[in-house]
């Protein structure tokens, strides 16, 4: 993992991420928010490619809290778009789930609700920047305890993974990662 400080500059990081990875090709896109220093890679893709054939059921959990912004919010909501047009949903080989959260935290879309890219694509074209705090043990807490169940479509025999996209400022980071240890221990 590329790990990048707050004092380098924009031109130094690009620089930087192309010497680790040369043989991709990275849009990168620098935001500044007070400290806090995020960067976005995302691989320039064809214009069409096919699915990748994989059986997976992906949770997507995505911060909305104060310390994101709208600007980062809108670039996390196209990240999602270009990822889920990659994943195999209209067989229904992959299944995908979105919690939403920041002082409280709520299911945009459990893991059957959406059978399509098109659909997916759309329901994250919809989502809301609404502010908050950063509770991201208490989201990751929801996911193991509701996303991660039968109810909600996860499959047995079948692996998970839980994508969270933040800025990486927990409220709470211990409990952040007691939160992460359990998910870990369940899959």
């Amino acid at each position: 993992m590329l790990k990048l400080r707050p004092e380098h500059t924009k031109h130094d990081n690009t620089r930087q991420i192309r010497k680790k990875n040369p043989s991709l090709i990275y849009k990168v896109s620098n935001l500044y928010t007070e400290n806090i220093y995020i960067v976005v890679a995302v691989p320039t893709l064809p214009p069409v490619q096919p699915p990748l054939q994989c059986t997976v059921d992906v949770i997507f959990v995505v911060d909305e809290s104060t310390s994101i912004g709208n600007e980062s919010f809108e670039m996390m909501k196209s990240f999602l778009r270009q990822l889920v047009s990659r994943l195999d949903i209209d067989s229904g080989n992959t299944r995908v789930g979105l919690v939403t959260f920041s002082t409280s935290v709520g299911t945009v879309f459990n893991l059957t609700d959406h059978s399509s890219v098109a659909s997916l694509q759309l329901a994250i074209s919809s989502l809301v920047y609404r502010r908050g705090d950063t509770h991201t043990a208490t989201a990751l807490a929801y996911v193991r305890t509701t996303m991660m169940t039968s109810a909600a479509g996860d499959r047995p025999n079948v692996p998970n993974i839980v994508a969270v996209l933040t800025d990486g400022e927990s409220t709470d980071p211990r409990a952040t990662e007691v939160s992460m240890t359990f998910i870990m221990s369940n899959n």
